[in-house]
């Protein structure tokens, strides 16, 4: 049944991919290691492997929290800018001391498009967004 879920789901996300080109582009190279922002003394390291990153494939994500105190709970929400791929969220685990984890895959787009929008979703509130490249 899980797995129907899973397919419906992927299958859903390619049939309502849709939307307009964009000016955007990668504001980190997440190919060459996690990408990092900082805010107000806060930081949010934010990587995904196997390298390079490519969409349908069982990804690894991970994040990592430098001065976040009482994380309840890390996220990470993927998206495509200004199109249309439905929801597709990757609930981390903490493994570590201000360390979460988990897995998920990126769905490819007819499209041909490869920008994504990873947002870092912490205790319910989007603290950091990344714009990254998947290859197809």
């Amino acid at each position: 049944m899980k797995i129907t879920r899973s397919i419906f789901l992927i299958l859903t996300m390619l049939i309502s991919c849709s939307g307009k080109g964009s000016n955007l582009s990668p504001d980190c190279n997440i190919d060459a290691g996690p990408c990092i922002k900082s805010n107000m003394k806060k930081e949010i390291s934010f990587g995904i492997e196997p390298r390079p990153v490519r969409a349908m494939e069982s990804l690894h994500f991970r994040v990592k929290l430098a001065n976040y105190k009482n994380t309840q709970s890390v996220i990470v929400d993927l998206s495509m800018p200004e199109m249309s791929m439905g929801y597709n969220q990757v609930p981390l685990n903490k493994t570590g001391i201000n360390t979460f984890e988990g897995r998920g895959i990126i769905p490819f787009c007819p499209s041909g498009k490869g920008l994504w929008k990873a947002s870092v979703i912490i205790n319910d509130k989007v603290e950091e967004r990344f714009l990254i490249n998947v290859h197809y």
